[in-house]
């Protein structure tokens, strides 16, 4: 007999049998970070950078120094704070670059990465929607500095795309997996998976209900209650969706009587 009979298999870290085998070599799961897609949102927010960027060019070449320009509208469209050039035409890309950054390094800091990750659709739509938005805000501001006939942004237009980005919201909401920084974040959602998957699809159909609501009353409604509705639609799904998840732990996770 050879001593090849006592010699610990290739891979193994020592010799064993039956159930207790370990074969060192074989692949491990792969790390969650490497299933972190970002690619939909990083381009879409470079394109957003280069849009608004050209759009602050635009405006800049088309004022006059030292004049003031409109940089805060009211919920009729017109409006109700001027600013300096500087702050009309830099604040928005650098906001678009602030959010673009974070949105970027979020998921990998997220010590609930495989959740996250199984979210990535939704987290890519999501931030392209937003960049979108903010797009379409500046360009509207930006048209408005520079017309000398109409010194107003279209509120209808805002509320359209804002019951847009609702809808896209409520459609991927149900689908995000537990995080710490993209979905429905309370204590209670954190703390049983349950929670979360049931309070999302709430999430999910009030937001959807919320953008259906908004939209509608971009058609039918005056501007300035369209944008209230807007707003009321958002506070009242984030409080909803609030206590219905300390609810839902609560019936879950009944404390033990003492």
């Amino acid at each position: 007999m050879t001593d090849d009979a006592h010699t610990p298999s290739r891979g193994s870290a020592h010799p064993s049998s039956g159930d207790d085998h370990v074969d060192v070599t074989a692949p491990l799961d792969e790390p969650s970070s490497r299933r972190i897609d970002l690619r939909v949102g990083l381009i879409t927010s470079l394109l957003g950078l280069v849009v608004t960027i050209a759009i602050s060019v635009y405006g800049w070449l088309n004022t006059e120094a030292g004049q003031q320009v409109a940089v805060h509208f009211g919920p009729d469209g017109q409006p109700d704070r001027w600013g300096s050039r500087l702050e009309a035409f830099g604040v928005m890309p650098a906001v678009l670059a602030g959010v673009t950054v974070l949105l970027a390094v979020l998921p990998r800091i997220d010590p609930r990465r495989s959740g996250i990750a199984k979210s990535m659709r939704a987290y890519n739509l999501v931030w392209a929607a937003v960049v979108v938005f903010l797009t379409v805000i500046h360009l509207m501001a930006t048209r408005s500095a520079v017309s000398e006939t109409d010194s107003g942004i279209n509120a209808r237009l805002v509320v359209v795309v804002l019951g847009v980005l609702y809808l896209v919201i409520g459609n991927y909401l149900p689908k995000t997996g537990s995080n710490w920084f993209f979905g429905i974040r309370t204590p209670w959602t954190l703390s049983d998976e349950r929670v979360w998957t049931a309070t999302h699809r709430l999430g999910g159909g009030l937001f959807m209900a919320s953008g259906l609501f908004t939209l509608l009353a971009a058609v039918v409604g005056p501007d300035s209650v369209a944008i209230g509705l807007a707003v009321a639609m958002a506070v009242v799904t984030a409080v909803v969706t609030m206590v219905y998840s300390y609810v839902m732990y609560r019936r879950l996770n009944p404390p033990i009587e003492p």
